[in-house]
């Protein structure tokens, strides 16, 4: 993004290129702070904000994406390397129905259990040795 010499009065609009928003984007998905992101580019915060809104939404979604289509597209060609790592990105993000915990039904017993004055027992984690 060229950077605008400042004059008094309303600051010009900025108008950001395809790499800004890709550069943002895997900034994002990366897990870099849109306040350090602003700062690279130049713009305050909330400029970033408002301008990128888009991107630090869909950002880590887009590039995660584009990361299993190129992965799908090497395995498909044979490249073994490609294929363990989308096993492997796959297998971890499916999620295990066993470790799926419900968050809300246990907040409904916590609240329902203090209103009625009866505390459910606290779990107690048991290790097998």
């Amino acid at each position: 993004m060229p950077i605008k010499p400042n004059k008094p009065g309303r600051p010009v609009a900025i108008a950001p290129s395809k790499d800004d928003r890709r550069r943002v984007e895997l900034g994002i998905a990366a897990g870099v702070s849109q306040a350090a992101l602003a700062a690279l580019l130049n713009v305050s915060r909330r400029t970033f904000g408002r301008v990128f809104a888009k991107e630090i939404e869909l950002g880590h979604a887009k590039t995660t994406v584009e990361m299993l289509l190129a992965l799908f597209r090497a395995a498909s060609r044979g490249n073994v390397a490609a294929a363990k790592a989308m096993l492997v990105f796959v297998q971890r993000s499916k999620p295990d129905p066993e470790r799926v915990v419900d968050r809300w039904a246990g907040l409904a017993d916590r609240i329902h259990g203090a209103r009625s004055g009866v505390l459910p027992e606290p779990e107690i984690l048991k290790l097998d040795s």
